[in-house]
């Protein structure tokens, strides 16, 4: 099983672990540098889920979310 499944646990623990650690190290939040293959079939779905969970995770401690999405596939 691939963290980007039909489980959702995975992704859960991982953006409750990131989160534990932005709010333990006091980091103001994280940029997260997307490559163009990571959002592409058959895992944009459950890559959503994880963009939206960890936003949303990361404004409830007042933490910045920068999301770096390249605007065209390497050469």
């Amino acid at each position: 099983m691939t963290l980007l499944s039909e489980d959702h646990s995975k992704i859960d623990s991982l953006v409750k672990e990131m989160v534990n650690e932005v709010s333990q190290q006091k980091y103001d939040g994280l940029v997260l540098d997307l490559s163009y293959t990571s959002y592409r079939q058959p895992y944009r779905e459950h890559l959503m889920y994880f963009l939206k969970f960890l936003a949303s995770s990361l404004h409830k401690i007042s933490a910045k979310f920068i999301l770096v999405v390249p605007v065209r596939p390497p050469v």
